[in-house]
């Protein structure tokens, strides 16, 4: 959780690096609540009807996962900004999500990739940053 509040505090810090762990822990977290939002929409019935010619289908979520999802927008492209700055890559290379599918896996691969050692043109590595 200490990871999430750090990036929620961030909200719109597109400067710096974003260490691994402290990126793959707000996304795991968010995920959490992403899920819990739509649970409540289905539960409080303020989940969206989707009218087809065949009849309404019931979307999985609503109002409440729309509204979550709107507020951590941008704190998720600080963070996703942040992370690619500690892999050394410019914050323009999100834009590679609108390529389908290997816009995607091409992210997740260096999401998880370490960062650059020491400092890079976005600043230093808090990693290796020793109190003394």
């Amino acid at each position: 959780m200490y990871w999430y509040l750090q990036v929620v505090t961030k909200y719109a810090k597109f400067k710096g690096r974003a260490q691994k762990k402290e990126f793959w822990a707000y996304f795991l977290i968010n995920l959490f609540f992403m899920v819990a939002a739509m649970i409540i929409d289905l539960v409080l019935k303020t989940n969206f009807n989707l009218e087809t010619n065949q009849g309404n289908i019931k979307l999985p979520f609503g109002y409440i996962f729309l509204t979550y999802t709107l507020a951590m927008a941008i704190p998720w492209t600080a963070v996703s900004v942040r992370r690619l700055h500690d892999t050394g890559r410019s914050g323009w290379m999100l834009l590679v999500l609108f390529i389908p599918i290997l816009g995607i896996i091409w992210l997740i691969d260096i999401f998880l990739s370490d960062g650059t050692p020491g400092k890079n043109r976005f600043g230093l590595n808090e990693m290796e940053i020793k109190i003394v």
